[in-house]
């Protein structure tokens, strides 16, 4: 459990210094700014931009479009991002022989695969709040009324996504060893979720379903529930990590 706990804060600490960490929160935080902002000004900006003789009827914009424009923005831009940043985490350090020495010292694949699972979860609960933070104090600002009620767990779908999303990362990186292989295995995952996502019998249990949702609604009516496609993604998270696991038993193969 020390190699386990050093080798964790060793994780923590060189996302910090490449910057990874930073540049994530760094656009989190804008992509928080930028949703209220967006459902503020979007009405005048297309008013302005239609023909005279086009009339357009908008209601006027409410805080519940800001978290709409939020929500939407962090289930496709921000886990792209995310992605995008930390897709190939753990590849670099298997292809770049780096795992050699500790591991031996008496470090285990299990451990370096929970640290780098635990320090990436860190980030994403980082990001997320920084983000949300941010669109909150801003919402409050440009809207006169805002209401919290029925917005955590929202937030927790997102949250449980967002680790959904690591699991796979951590699973590519093991069975692709990096680069552009593991990220189009995440892309063709996520394809297949949004082709399952079309047949009505399994979309409420399918991780698309923590974040497809009409985020007005769920917060008008308190309707929002993730029980079963909750409990297939924590399941889906589970069999990421043993089969990453199970590929990884092979020390040798990862550190020749």
């Amino acid at each position: 459990m020390t190699g386990f706990f050093a080798y964790l804060k060793k994780e923590l600490w060189e996302q910090l210094m490449t910057m990874k960490a930073v540049i994530i929160c760094i656009l989190f935080f804008l992509l928080g700014i930028i949703s209220p902002i967006g459902a503020k000004y979007a009405p005048e900006v297309i008013s302005r931009l239609t023909k005279d003789s086009i009339t357009i009827q908008m209601a006027d914009p409410t805080y519940l479009d800001a978290f709409a424009q939020f929500f939407k923005n962090l289930s496709q831009l921000g886990v792209i991002i995310f992605v995008i940043v930390f897709g190939n985490v753990l590849s670099q350090e298997l292809t770049k022989g780096s795992l050699i020495i500790p591991m031996s010292k008496g470090l285990s694949m299990k451990a370096v695969i929970h640290a780098k699972f635990i320090a990436l979860v860190f980030y994403w609960t980082a990001a997320l709040a920084v983000s949300f933070l941010s669109c909150a104090i801003y919402t409050r600002i440009l809207f006169s009324e805002i209401n919290l009620e029925g917005v955590a767990i929202l937030l927790l779908g997102s949250w449980i996504f967002g680790v959904f999303l690591i699991s796979l990362i951590i699973f590519s990186n093991i069975l692709c060893r990096g680069g552009y292989i593991s990220l189009l295995l995440i892309a063709g995952c996520v394809g297949v979720l949004f082709l399952l996502n079309l047949l009505p019998d399994v979309r409420d249990y399918l991780p698309l379903k923590l974040v497809g949702v009409d985020v007005a609604s769920a917060l008008i009516n308190q309707d929002y529930s993730f029980s079963k496609s909750g409990a297939v993604t924590c399941m889906l998270i589970v069999a990421f990590l043993l089969i990453s696991h199970i590929c990884a038993a092979d020390k040798r193969k990862f550190c020749n």
